[in-house]
C-alpha cells in the first residue's frame, strides 16, 4: 500500500511538471511574437497580391460602370430624368433636390446608409473628381491606380480645396486691407511671452503716404516673419557693421595723415 501510494505521489508530480513545462512553452516571449508576425508576413503579402487585389480590381470596375451611368443620365431629358428618379423612389433609395447625381447612383449600386457608413461619400467624390478632370471612361481605372486608390484621390482632392480656399480667402482679406481704417503707431502694443518686445504691423502704401493700416503680437506670426527677415536682417546688419569699419579705417587713415602733415611741417 505504501509502495502505491509513492508511485501515485510520484505520478502527480510528474504530471504537475509536465503541465507547469507546457504552460511556460505557450507564455508569450519577445521573440515567439516576433515569429509568428514574421510568418504572417507571407499571408499578408498573399493576400494583398490576391484577394485584396483582387477585391480592389471589382470595386474599381463597379466604380467605372457608376462612372459611365452618370454621365449617360446627365445626357436624359427632363421627363426620362423624372423616370430615372422615381425608379430610385420606388427602391427606397434615399435623396432630395440637393443631392449630387454622382450620390445617387452610388446609393442606388451600394445601397450605403450615408449616415452610418461614409463610403459613398468618398465613392461619389471619386466620380465627381474624375468628371472635373474630364477622366475618359476607358481610363476610369487606370486613373484610380494611378491615384494610388480611392483614399488618395479623396485627399488629393480636399488638399486642393483647402489651398483655393486659402487663395480665395487672402484675394478678399486683401481687398478688406485696400479699404481698412488708417490707425496710429501708438495703438501698437507689446505682447506677452516669447517676443513680448516686437509686434508686427500691417503697412498700406499709397502713393508716398504709408498707413498702418493692423497691429498684431501673435507668437506664430512674428515667428514666421522673423524666420522670412534673417536673411535681409543679417544683410543689413552685416552692411551696418561695413560701414561702421569703413568710417573707422577712413578716420584712422585721416588721422595718421594728419600727424604725418604735423611733422612735416614741424620739420621745415
Amino acid at each position: 500500500m505504501m509502495l502505491a501510494t509513492n508511485q501515485n505521489q510520484r505520478g502527480i508530480t510528474m504530471t504537475t511538471k509536465t503541465n507547469k513545462t507546457a504552460i511556460k512553452n505557450a507564455t508569450p516571449t519577445g521573440v515567439s511574437i516576433a515569429t509568428t508576425l514574421l510568418n504572417l508576413q507571407s499571408d499578408a503579402q498573399q493576400w494583398s497580391l490576391n484577394e485584396f487585389k483582387k477585391a480592389n480590381g471589382m470595386l474599381y470596375a463597379m466604380l467605372k460602370t457608376c462612372f459611365i451611368e452618370t454621365n449617360n443620365v446627365r445626357n436624359l431629358s427632363a421627363s426620362e430624368k423624372k423616370l430615372f428618379n422615381e425608379q430610385l423612389e420606388e427602391r427606397q433609395i434615399k435623396f432630395n433636390k440637393a443631392t449630387a447625381l454622382e450620390t445617387k447612383v452610388i446609393r442606388a449600386v451600394f445601397e450605403i446608409d450615408a449616415v452610418k457608413d461614409k463610403r459613398a461619400i468618398k465613392y461619389a467624390r471619386v466620380l465627381k473628381i474624375a468628371r472635373a478632370d474630364d477622366i475618359q471612361p476607358e481610363a476610369f481605372v487606370n486613373w484610380l491606380i494611378e491615384q494610388n486608390g480611392i483614399d488618395n484621390v479623396e485627399t488629393q482632392d480636399k488638399a486642393v480645396s483647402k489651398k483655393e480656399e486659402k487663395a480665395n480667402a487672402l484675394v478678399k482679406a486683401y481687398a478688406s486691407a485696400q479699404t481698412a481704417e488708417a490707425k496710429d503707431f501708438s495703438e501698437a502694443k507689446a505682447g506677452d511671452g516669447d517676443y513680448s518686445d516686437i509686434s508686427v504691423a500691417l503697412l498700406r502704401h499709397v502713393g508716398n503716404e504709408v498707413a498702418p493700416i493692423a497691429f498684431s503680437t501673435n507668437i506664430v506670426t512674428i515667428e514666421r516673419i522673423l524666420s522670412e527677415l534673417t536673411k535681409e536682417l543679417d544683410v543689413a546688419k552685416h552692411t551696418e557693421e561695413q560701414r561702421s569699419k569703413t568710417e573707422k579705417t577712413t578716420e584712422t587713415v585721416n588721422a595718421v595723415r594728419q600727424n604725418q602733415s604735423a611733422l612735416e611741417a614741424a620739420a621745415l
